[in-house]
């Protein structure tokens, strides 16, 4: 039996929930899920299957089950906007970053399916040059692995992809073990904590031989 397409329609309503715009996800056997971004009357936003819609199996973000929620009352905001197109990055093969982001595996946590989530865990942007960056540019969004940052902080996190990740000792390169020097052209490069401290020991080390076999006086 056929699979029943329903077409998205901008502005439709059910019950409580009224349909903004259109995204996949991938379920647990790798098949492509359709789910549509709905805005609840009390201001939630929210992704729901399409079928549940349809079916009449949702009918509010929650808030009809517990009248006390409150509305985010972000639904213009810059966060949301954000939330939005991390989405789209990672989900729709049509966007321009579609192959810096989706196209090369980087998805989006299962918690943030929910806009109120994900508000919940990044917060207000601190100021308008800050924008979602993520901190390991392999893995994809999280709140471990997502922050707010400046456009300098981000243009660094990028020129760091094309470095090792360990050093030539075989010391990884983490946040840690990690120093950051910039280079005369701008770019930067990363020095081994563990191997300067060993270097610095072992300068220590050769002086305080030297003192040792030094003649006395």
């Amino acid at each position: 039996m056929p699979t029943i397409r329903y077409p998205l329609v901008v502005g439709q309503r059910f019950n409580r929930l009224v349909v903004l715009s259109e995204t996949s996800q991938p379920n647990k056997h790798g098949k492509s899920v359709r789910f549509w971004v709905c805005r609840c009357d009390c201001g939630a936003v929210l992704l729901v299957r399409v079928a549940t819609l349809v079916h009449n199996l949702r009918k509010s973000c929650g808030c009809l089950a517990n009248p006390g929620r409150l509305a985010h009352g972000k639904s213009r905001s810059v966060e949301y906007r954000a939330w939005i197109n991390m989405w789209a990055r990672c989900r729709r093969e049509t966007h321009p970053e579609y192959p810096n982001y989706g196209g090369r595996g980087i998805v989006v946590c299962d918690r943030w399916r929910s806009f109120e989530d994900f508000y919940a865990d990044m917060g207000d942007r601190p100021t308008n040059k800050h924008s979602l960056d993520r901190i390991n540019n392999d893995l994809g969004y999280s709140p471990e692995n997502c922050r707010w940052t400046t456009r300098d902080v981000q243009n660094n996190n990028r020129s760091l992809r094309s470095h090792p990740s360990h050093c030539k000792y075989g010391h990884p390169f983490s946040p840690e073990n990690t120093r950051i020097k910039p280079r005369p052209n701008g770019n930067f490069y990363q020095i081994c904590k563990t191997c300067e401290r060993r270097h610095w020991q072992e300068q220590r080390a050769q002086k305080r031989l030297a003192r040792e076999l030094e003649p006395a006086p």
